[in-house]
């Protein structure tokens, strides 16, 4: 795995506050009301349980209606028609997708075809200690990068997708200076995103 440089300052704070304000108005719109999100993810994945349910309660904090959590393991969405049928029932309100890389990749390809696309993306990769996060946003250069302690994750994530969802000012991030050895492999790694049409 090509080794990356993450940040250890809270300015990414700033930069995230900035691409919130950059987001489709459409997630929040006076006229309609909140947007209502569904919340697609893969159980077999370990943590990826636990970041849907914080992600679902902080939407729906956030005043962002959110579907039931929808729970799935690889070889159901295996087939187009099966990821189709789930674009059907989620976009164009919004959707907040929890899987590997394998099944993201394919995920996109056929949201694409639908005219969907990711509003953000971010991987996140679980070490015994730490968490490595990397996030890309439609219409930022670049990825932004950053670390923390493992304990409390999931939580933090949430929040993070809450505050852009809704087009608030997000919270500093919390940046571990501890890294894992040159060597360490993390124990699992997970994609999360938000798409809509």
């Amino acid at each position: 795995m090509q080794r990356r440089n993450f940040l250890t300052g809270v300015t990414a704070g700033s930069v995230l506050a900035a691409a919130s304000g950059r987001l489709n108005a459409r997630f929040v719109d006076p006229a309609h009301g909140p947007a209502r999100f569904s919340v697609l993810c893969q159980i077999e994945l370990p943590g990826a349980e636990s970041l849907a349910n914080e992600i679902d309660l902080a939407l729906r904090k956030a005043g962002l209606p959110a579907a039931p959590v929808v729970r799935f393991k690889s070889q159901e969405l295996a087939a187009i028609a099966a990821i189709d049928a789930q674009l059907v029932r989620s976009l164009p309100g919004g959707l907040v997708g929890i899987m590997d890389d394998a099944s993201s990749v394919v995920f996109n390809a056929v949201a694409a075809a639908r005219g969907a696309g990711y509003r953000f993306q971010a991987q996140h990769c679980v070490y015994d200690l730490q968490v490595r996060h990397q996030l890309r946003r439609s219409g930022m250069q670049g990825a932004l990068e950053w670390s923390e302690a493992r304990g409390g994750w999931q939580e933090h994530i949430a929040r993070l997708y809450a505050d852009l969802l809704a087009r608030r000012s997000p919270a500093p991030l919390r940046v571990s200076r501890v890294q894992p050895g040159a060597s360490a492999a993390p124990q699992a790694r997970i994609v999360s995103f938000s798409m809509t049409t």
